[in-house]
């Protein structure tokens, strides 16, 4: 595992950090960076952590790469474990770590000094597990961190203006106590256009892909070009051309003008009366 720059600006961020949620880019090194950091807190005594994936399996795989990680430290660093199964590691000294699949019931009446949940965006029971655990990060001090890429299939609609419980909390950031972390699919230096076009060329959907390698944030959060109706870039370029009133109307505040009218001039008249008519 190779720590680029990204990496070691979360390291540095975590410790000091009691929340943090993760919007990312596939195949960054999130986990890894999050798996080591439980690792290094076990050196704790009584350190509780609790992990939280979209699946058994996936939640198998976060523990077992803190295990990995464990066995590949030299043997004068290892903490002695007294159990290492798929779904908890126990050290000597007191830390546990228990690994979840997100269910209904998941993390329920557990303690914890730390919560993990990875890939949240996707968990079929992230609110319900954010709200169990909510309550004992509360009250024992401890940290939460929540990283995922985002899920194109829980995108706000006029049905639910909001969409996902995890968009909600991303979008919320500055006023729900969370740090907020972005990183796209470029921060690897070895990642270029070429490469991307591989991965796009391997996807067998258009938005999941959009969604998984985004450059920036804001196409991140906005919805997939696979899905919308109108062309978001040709909107953005739009943007290019707006510009402040020159003028506005003493009598109705309401109406600005934004270019002073010409004699001799065509003028066409136009009006939005809204409520969909």
């Amino acid at each position: 595992f190779e720590m680029w720059d990204h990496c070691k600006e979360v390291a540095q961020i975590l410790p000091v950090t009691d929340r943090v949620i993760w919007g990312k880019a596939r195949q960054i090194g999130a986990t890894t960076i999050l798996a080591a950091y439980v690792l290094w807190k076990c050196y704790e005594d009584n350190f509780k952590a609790l992990l939280f994936s979209q699946g058994e399996s996936e939640a198998e795989a976060f523990l077992a790469k803190i295990s990995e990680m464990h066995a590949h430290l030299p043997p004068y660093l290892q903490l002695p474990t007294r159990k290492d199964v798929v779904s908890r590691m126990e050290f000597v000294n007191g830390s546990t770590v228990r690994a979840f699949p997100s269910t209904k019931k998941a993390g329920r009446s557990w303690t914890a000094s730390l919560v993990i949940m990875d890939e949240g965006d996707f968990h079929e029971f992230f609110k319900a597990n954010y709200t169990a655990v909510s309550a004992t990060v509360g009250l024992a001090g401890a940290q939460l961190f929540i990283a995922s890429t985002w899920n194109p299939d829980t995108m706000p609609s006029r049905k639910d203006p909001k969409g996902s419980f995890f968009k909600e909390l991303y979008i919320q950031a500055a006023r729900n106590g969370f740090r907020k972390l972005f990183y796209g699919w470029d921060v690897v230096p070895s990642r270029d256009a070429a490469w991307l076009a591989d991965r796009e060329a391997e996807s067998a959907d258009q938005a999941s892909f959009e969604k998984e390698y985004p450059p920036t944030e804001q196409i991140m959060m906005q919805p997939a070009q696979a899905l919308r109706s109108f062309d978001v870039n040709a909107l953005m370029a739009m943007r290019e051309f707006t510009q402040r009133p020159v003028e506005n109307d003493d009598l109705f505040p309401a109406i600005n003008y934004y270019q002073h009218q010409r004699s001799g001039g065509v003028y066409m008249a136009g009006t939005d009366v809204a409520h969909g008519v």
